[in-house]
């Protein structure tokens, strides 16, 4: 039986996910480095692929999946469904003229404001239905209401089907849906810290390789609950990710073996474990109640009492 976590430095995860973890290391899996190696290879990538059966997920490219190890299978699948529900250059290019559109729009009521891309789109950890985060970086002297400005602007150049300011929030924003290209999109104004945020999470996916294949999957798992819209209680993108960087930072502490960097073992390692463990630990594991997580560094589990007297929580 699996025990809360309590105010320790890494999560206690259940000794039977780490000694499957261990003992599939050898198994008939695709390592992420042989993933990575073969994508051009690969019939149906960027989500061309037809269904191997008619009733199967659109996403099933292959017929390898009956696996005496279930989880070998699991990590197959989650292979596959970044092939089909992941960037591709197609669902790229659509934002980037997204992207570019906007910065015309703006270089003319804003010529001396600069815009920044951050959040999902600029990891390039996104679904098909994600939507593009913005920051408008303007000096502290410029023109008043901005917001309003965009939205007068856009709609005046007719980019958009949907246009709606949220300034009663705790970061006002512009929340719109370009009409051409049907994504959409927030805007804010000189609020830098996704910008920061993205670089962390940039060099993080570096380090955890695995970490952009399972984090696709639980956004596409909390947005099919409906539990992704923040302003209604649910897990955005941000909090997805650091709940995500935490239980990998805890289980690489745990799994490792002796002077293995986290990227030699996640690029070896079961996304399926991976992924179950995941949800194992923060529903029967992860004590809410006393536990903060801090993913700076190495990560760490706090009691929420020294994070109150940090940041103020």
């Amino acid at each position: 039986m699996c025990g809360q976590a309590s105010h320790t430095n890494t999560p206690t995860f259940c000794h039977a996910a780490i000694n499957h973890v261990r003992g599939t290391m050898e198994s008939e899996f695709i390592s992420l480095e042989e993933f990575a190696s073969d994508s051009e290879d690969r019939p149906g990538t960027w989500g061309e692929r037809e269904p191997v059966l008619l009733l199967t997920p659109p996403w099933v490219g292959r017929d390898d999946y009956a696996h005496r190890d279930f989880t070998v299978s699991l990590h197959n699948e989650i292979l596959d469904f970044w092939d089909w529900a992941g960037p591709n250059p197609t669902r790229h290019a659509q934002r980037q003229r997204v992207l570019s559109r906007i910065t015309h729009i703006l270089q003319d009521v804003f010529p001396e404001g600069r815009l920044h891309v951050f959040g999902s789109f600029g990891l390039g950890v996104y679904l098909e239905s994600g939507d593009v985060d913005l920051v408008l970086e303007l000096p502290e002297n410029s023109q008043a209401h901005p917001l309003s400005r965009i939205k007068s602007e856009f709609l005046r150049k007719d980019f958009v089907s949907f246009i709606e300011v949220i300034d009663g929030a705790s970061v006002p924003i512009v929340k719109f849906d370009a009409k051409e290209e049907q994504i959409s999109g927030d805007i804010c104004v000189n609020n830098m810290s996704g910008v920061h945020a993205l670089e962390f999470f940039r060099e993080k996916l570096a380090q955890f390789p695995c970490m952009k294949f399972l984090l696709l999957v639980l956004k596409q798992f909390v947005k099919s609950r409906n539990l992704n819209e923040t302003f209604h209680g649910g897990i955005g993108s941000f909090l997805l990710q650091n709940m995500l960087l935490a239980f990998l930072q805890g289980f690489y502490k745990r799994a490792r073996f002796e002077n293995e960097t986290p990227d030699q073992f996640f690029n070896r390692t079961n996304l399926g474990i991976l992924l179950i463990a995941f949800f194992q630990y923060f529903s029967l594991e992860h004590n809410y109640v006393t536990v903060g997580i801090d993913t700076r560094g190495a990560g760490v589990l706090k009691p929420k009492v020294i994070q109150r007297l940090m940041f103020g929580l």
